[in-house]
Protein backbone atom coordinates (compact mmCIF):
# COMPACT_ATOMS: atom_id res chain seq x y z
CA UNK A 1 0.00 0.00 0.00
CA UNK A 2 2.97 2.31 0.09
CA UNK A 3 4.62 4.28 2.84
CA UNK A 4 2.43 7.38 2.99
CA UNK A 5 0.42 7.96 6.14
CA UNK A 6 -3.19 8.26 5.02
CA UNK A 7 -5.02 6.05 7.53
CA UNK A 8 -6.76 6.81 10.79
CA UNK A 9 -7.59 4.22 13.43
CA UNK A 10 -11.16 4.47 14.67
CA UNK A 11 -11.27 2.95 18.17
CA UNK A 12 -15.06 2.94 18.29
CA UNK A 13 -17.79 4.89 16.47
CA UNK A 14 -16.92 8.57 16.62
CA UNK A 15 -13.53 8.21 18.36
CA UNK A 16 -10.18 8.15 16.57
CA UNK A 17 -6.78 7.27 18.01
CA UNK A 18 -4.80 10.37 18.85
CA UNK A 19 -1.96 8.77 20.82
CA UNK A 20 -1.02 5.99 23.19
CA UNK A 21 0.38 7.48 26.37
CA UNK A 22 1.92 4.58 28.24
CA UNK A 23 -1.02 2.28 27.69
CA UNK A 24 -3.72 4.93 28.13
CA UNK A 25 -5.37 5.68 24.82
CA UNK A 26 -5.98 9.28 23.91
CA UNK A 27 -8.83 9.66 21.41
CA UNK A 28 -10.51 12.50 19.57
CA UNK A 29 -13.84 12.92 17.84
CA UNK A 30 -12.21 15.07 15.15
CA UNK A 31 -10.49 13.07 12.38
CA UNK A 32 -7.98 15.83 11.56
CA UNK A 33 -6.74 15.78 15.18
CA UNK A 34 -6.08 12.03 15.07
CA UNK A 35 -2.72 10.49 14.30
CA UNK A 36 -2.22 9.38 10.69
CA UNK A 37 -0.66 5.99 9.97
CA UNK A 38 0.53 3.98 7.03
CA UNK A 39 -1.83 1.18 6.09
CA UNK A 40 0.51 -1.41 7.65
CA UNK A 41 0.83 0.53 10.92
CA UNK A 42 -2.93 1.10 11.10
CA UNK A 43 -3.54 -2.62 10.56
CA UNK A 44 -1.18 -3.42 13.43
CA UNK A 45 -2.95 -0.89 15.68
CA UNK A 46 -6.37 -2.33 14.88
CA UNK A 47 -5.15 -5.84 15.74
CA UNK A 48 -3.61 -4.56 19.00
CA UNK A 49 -6.78 -2.68 19.96
CA UNK A 50 -8.99 -5.66 19.26
CA UNK A 51 -6.79 -7.83 21.48
CA UNK A 52 -7.13 -5.19 24.23
CA UNK A 53 -10.92 -5.31 24.13
CA UNK A 54 -11.85 -2.79 21.44
CA UNK A 55 -13.73 -5.02 18.95
CA UNK A 56 -15.02 -2.06 16.92
CA UNK A 57 -11.53 -0.81 15.99
CA UNK A 58 -11.23 -0.26 12.22
CA UNK A 59 -9.13 1.62 9.68
CA UNK A 60 -10.57 4.82 8.22
CA UNK A 61 -9.50 7.37 5.63
CA UNK A 62 -8.72 11.01 6.45
CA UNK A 63 -12.43 11.89 6.30
CA UNK A 64 -13.21 9.28 8.95
CA UNK A 65 -14.92 6.93 6.48
CA UNK A 66 -14.39 3.20 6.82
CA UNK A 67 -11.49 2.19 4.57
CA UNK A 68 -13.21 -0.57 2.60
CA UNK A 69 -11.59 -2.74 -0.06
CA UNK A 70 -13.28 -0.61 -2.74
CA UNK A 71 -11.86 2.62 -1.26
CA UNK A 72 -8.39 1.08 -1.12
CA UNK A 73 -8.68 0.05 -4.76
CA UNK A 74 -9.86 3.53 -5.73
CA UNK A 75 -6.92 5.05 -3.88
CA UNK A 76 -4.51 2.85 -5.81
CA UNK A 77 -6.18 3.69 -9.13
CA UNK A 78 -6.02 7.41 -8.40
CA UNK A 79 -2.39 7.35 -7.25
CA UNK A 80 -0.18 9.83 -9.09
CA UNK A 81 1.20 8.51 -12.37
CA UNK A 82 3.25 11.43 -13.56
CA UNK A 83 0.22 13.66 -14.04
CA UNK A 84 0.32 17.42 -13.52
CA UNK A 85 1.14 18.12 -9.90
CA UNK A 86 -0.95 20.27 -7.59
CA UNK A 87 1.97 20.69 -5.19
CA UNK A 88 3.19 24.15 -4.25
CA UNK A 89 6.55 25.07 -5.79
CA UNK A 90 7.20 28.44 -4.14
CA UNK A 91 6.25 30.60 -1.16
CA UNK A 92 3.39 32.34 -2.99
CA UNK A 93 1.72 29.06 -3.95
CA UNK A 94 2.24 27.72 -0.43
CA UNK A 95 0.84 30.88 1.22
CA UNK A 96 -2.22 30.75 -1.07
CA UNK A 97 -3.27 27.43 0.52
CA UNK A 98 -5.59 27.86 3.54
CA UNK A 99 -3.68 26.90 6.70
CA UNK A 100 -6.08 24.12 7.76
CA UNK A 101 -5.86 22.55 4.30
CA UNK A 102 -2.07 22.79 4.36
CA UNK A 103 -1.90 21.13 7.79
CA UNK A 104 -4.25 18.33 6.72
CA UNK A 105 -2.38 17.67 3.47
CA UNK A 106 0.98 17.79 5.25
CA UNK A 107 -0.18 14.95 7.53
CA UNK A 108 -1.63 12.71 4.85
CA UNK A 109 0.35 13.39 1.66
CA UNK A 110 4.07 12.68 1.79
CA UNK A 111 4.69 14.37 -1.59
CA UNK A 112 2.99 17.52 -0.31
CA UNK A 113 5.04 17.38 2.89
CA UNK A 114 8.26 17.03 0.87
CA UNK A 115 7.29 20.00 -1.33
CA UNK A 116 6.46 22.15 1.71
CA UNK A 117 9.69 21.16 3.47
CA UNK A 118 11.65 22.22 0.37
CA UNK A 119 9.86 25.59 0.31
CA UNK A 120 10.37 26.16 4.04
CA UNK A 121 14.08 25.48 3.62
CA UNK A 122 14.33 28.60 1.46
CA UNK A 123 14.07 32.17 2.77
CA UNK A 124 10.61 33.68 2.48
CA UNK A 125 10.60 36.69 0.14
CA UNK A 126 10.05 40.12 1.66
CA UNK A 127 6.36 40.82 2.20
CA UNK A 128 5.54 37.13 2.91
CA UNK A 129 4.63 36.23 -0.68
Amino acid sequence: MGTDSFCLVRVNPGHFLKSDCGGALEVTDTPSFAEFFTYAAATAWVARLRRKGYPQAVICNAAGELLTYERLQERQRSAPTGEVSNLPTNWKEYNDIPIEEARRRYKVDSAFADAVDAILATPEPKGGK
